[in-house]
C-alpha cells in the first residue's frame, strides 16, 4: 500500500464584511480555508488584534473603531502549516492585504433621510435626496429612509450589507415618502438580483419590487428581528420572498430568525424552468420564530409557501403563518401551467418542524392545498382547503411517529370533478383526537362530501353564504392592510366557527 497523495488546494483568505459602515463600532469579519494567526492594523499603525487563532472555515470577528471617512486596514494572516487538514495549501506563506473601509454619517446620524433615483452626491435633506444605495449604506439606527418618485431603476442589487444594523428600540426603517402620491417601484430590469437584506432590524414597507434577473430573488431575507410589511413583490425571475442565510457554509447562528412578514403581497413570480419560484419561502437555513401574518400568494410559478428543510442541513426553525391565503400557484398570470403549484408546501426530507397554520385559506391551487410534504409535525388551525387540483389536505411522513393538529379546518369542493379526497397517514404515537374530531371535516371523494370526525357532513350551501370566487374582486385590503373577503366569499351564513374567516 502507498499513501494517498495530498490534495492541494489554492488559499482562500478574505475579509467578508462590508466595505461600508453606518456606525463607528465595525466587526472586520475574515475567514479562511485554513487554520492559522490573524493580525490587523489600522492606517496609523495601532494594533486591532494581534496573532488571532481562525479556525478553517470558521468566521473570525475583530472589533474596530472607525473615524469618519476611509479607514484602511492591514491584515496579516499566517497559515498553520501544522494544522489537521485534510488538505495541503499550494503556499504557506504568510498572507499579507489591505481592507477599507468607507463610515459616513448623513445628515448628522439623525432625523429623516430622503432617497431619490441616482442622485448619489445629495445630502438627504427633501430639497437634495440621496441615492438610495447610499442611503441603505450608511443610514444609522433610527432613521427613516423615504422613498421619494415612483420608479427606481435598479442596475445592480439593493444589498443592506450585514453589520448595517438598526437596534430593538431604533431600528431603520425603508418606506415610501408621505408625499408620494403612489406606492415606490423598485425595478431590477431583469438584470440582477433584487433586495438582499443581510442586517438586523430593519422595517421595510410600503413599496414594490419586481424585476429580478433569471433565477435571482425578489427579496432574499438572511438578517433577523426585521419587520417586512405592505410590500408588493411580483414578476421576479425566482420566489418573491425568501428566508434563508446567505449560503450554506455559515452557522446556524447566523440562520435568520425572528422576522416578521405582514400584509405583504408576492405573485406573479417565475424562473427559467418554470419549477421553483413560489411567492414566499422559508427554507434550508431558517433559524426559529419567522412569521408570516395576513400575505397573500398567487400565480406563483411553483408554490404559495415553500418550508423544505434538506437532511444534511438539519431542521430549520419553527415558521408560523396566520391570516394568509394562497390560491392558484403552478399556474402563471396567463394561465399557463408551470410547476408543482402547492398553496402551502410545510416540509421535506422528512425532518421535524413544528410549522403552525392558523386562519389560513388555500384554493384553486394546481396541486395540494396544504401538505406536510413529509414533515411529521404539522399543525392546522381555522385553516380551510377548497378545490384544490391534487389533495386538499395531505399530511404525510416516513418518520415512525406522527404529530399532527388539524383543529377546527374544512376541507370541501364545489367544482364538477369530485378531486382526490383528503390523506391523512397517522404513525405511531400519533394522538387521534388531534386529528379527527366534530370541528374538522375532509374531503370524500367517493361520497362527495365533507364529514367531521363522527361522520356529520358539512353543507356547504348551509355553511357559506357564497363559495364563487372572482379575480380582482374577492380579495381585498383593508386601508391597514389587513385581509378582508368581498362579495360574501367563504363568508359563514351563522356565528358558528369552522374553517378560515376574514372579515
Amino acid at each position: 500500500a502507498e499513501p494517498r497523495e495530498a490534495e492541494v488546494r489554492e488559499p482562500d483568505f478574505r475579509v467578508i464584511s462590508s466595505a461600508t459602515a453606518n456606525t463607528q463600532d465595525y466587526e472586520l469579519i475574515f475567514r479562511a480555508n485554513y487554520a492559522g494567526t490573524l493580525s490587523v492594523q489600522d492606517e496609523n499603525g495601532n494594533t486591532a488584534a494581534a496573532d488571532v487563532a481562525v479556525q478553517a472555515d470558521e468566521e473570525t470577528a475583530v472589533l474596530c473603531t472607525l473615524h469618519l471617512g476611509e479607514n484602511r486596514y492591514k491584515i496579516t494572516f499566517a497559515p498553520d502549516r501544522e494544522s489537521a487538514s485534510e488538505f495541503l495549501l499550494s503556499d504557506f506563506s504568510k498572507a499579507v492585504f489591505y481592507h477599507t473601509v468607507s463610515y459616513r454619517k448623513i445628515g448628522d446620524g439623525q432625523g429623516d433621510i430622503y432617497a431619490a433615483p441616482g442622485n448619489p452626491d445629495g445630502d438627504g435633506t427633501k430639497e437634495n435626496p440621496i441615492g438610495l444605495l447610499a442611503a441603505v449604506s450608511y443610514a444609522a439606527p433610527g432613521q427613516t429612509i423615504f422613498l421619494t418618485g415612483e420608479r427606481y431603476k435598479m442596475e445592480e442589487p439593493l444589498c443592506i450589507e450585514r453589520g448595517h444594523d438598526g437596534t430593538e428600540t431604533q431600528p431603520i426603517t425603508l418606506t415610501c415618502a408621505p408625499e408620494n402620491t403612489k406606492r415606490p417601484v423598485l425595478d431590477f430590469q431583469e438584470r440582477c438580483a433584487g433586495i438582499r437584506l443581510l442586517a438586523n432590524y430593519w422595517r421595510l414597507k410600503g413599496f414594490d419590487c419586481t424585476g429580478s434577473a433569471v433565477n435571482e430573488y425578489g427579496i432574499q431575507l438572511s438578517g433577523s428581528y426585521n419587520l417586512l410589511e405592505r410590500l408588493e413583490i411580483y414578476r421576479n425571475g425566482n420566489t418573491g420572498l425568501h428566508i434563508s442565510s446567505q449560503s450554506f457554509w455559515e452557522g446556524k447562528e447566523r440562520w435568520p430568525k425572528y422576522n416578521t412578514v405582514r400584509n405583504c403581497t408576492s405573485y406573479g413570480n417565475c424562473d427559467d424552468a418554470y419549477e421553483d419560484a413560489d411567492g414566499f419561502a422559508c427554507q434550508f437555513t431558517a433559524g426559529a420564530g419567522n412569521v408570516f401574518d395576513g400575505c397573500i400568494a398567487h400565480h406563483n410559478a411553483d408554490d404559495g409557501w415553500d418550508l423544505y428543510a434538506k437532511v444534511w442541513l438539519k431542521p430549520i426553525g419553527p415558521v408560523t403563518i396566520r391570516n394568509c391565503i394562497a390560491y392558484q400557484n403552478g399556474y402563471l398570470e396567463n394561465g399557463r401551467k408551470a410547476g408543482d403549484g402547492n398553496g402551502f408546501k410545510l416540509g421535506g426530507d422528512n425532518m421535524p418542524g413544528k410549522h403552525t397554520l392558523e386562519n389560513c385559506l388555500s384554493f384553486a391551487n394546481k396541486q395540494c392545498g396544504f401538505t406536510s410534504n413529509s414533515c411529521p409535525d404539522v399543525t392546522l388551525l381555522d385553516c380551510t382547503a377548497l378545490d384544490n387540483g391534487g389533495y386538499n389536505i395531505t399530511l404525510y411522513t416516513d418518520q415512525e411517529n406522527t404529530a399532527y393538529t388539524v383543529k377546527n379546518t374544512c376541507s370541501f369542493r364545489t367544482v364538477t370533478s369530485p378531486g382526490k379526497r383528503d390523506r391523512i397517514k397517522e404513525r405511531g404515537t400519533q394522538k387521534m383526537q388531534d386529528l379527527y374530531n366534530e370541528d374538522t371535516y375532509y374531503w370524500n371523494r367517493l361520497a362527495r362530501v365533507a364529514a367531521n370526525g363522527l361522520g356529520k357532513p358539512l353543507r356547504v350551501k348551509e355553511f357559506y353564504i357564497s363559495t364563487q370566487f372572482t379575480e380582482g374582486v374577492s380579495i381585498a385590503r383593508a386601508p391597514d392592510g389587513r385581509i378582508i373577503l368581498k362579495g360574501n366569499f367563504l363568508q359563514w351564513r351563522t356565528s358558528k366557527k369552522g374553517g378560515a374567516h376574514f372579515p
